[in-house]
């Protein structure tokens, strides 16, 4: 398979390799936090508002959340 690559100058995301190569992490949590990355970095997270942009439903997100979270990925404050 072939896969093509269109050379970006503006609006994109920059990602690690590592961690869409990270074999212990779901598609979903990929998903997940590659959507998180795509955001402002003074952006808070909610996860109602994550759910107006997901197909996904909250109780998915949450676990998806949750598996960034244990992996590292993620740090929750309050």
């Amino acid at each position: 398979m072939t896969v093509y690559r269109n050379k970006k100058q503006d609006n994109f995301t920059v990602l690690d390799n590592s961690v869409m190569q990270n074999d212990d992490l779901s598609w979903k949590a990929k998903g997940i936090l590659v959507y998180l990355l795509s955001l402002p970095t003074d952006w808070d997270v909610h996860l109602k508002e994550i759910k107006e942009h997901a197909t996904e439903g909250i109780t998915s997100l949450r676990s998806g959340i949750k598996e960034l979270r244990k992996a590292g990925y993620i740090k929750y404050f309050k």
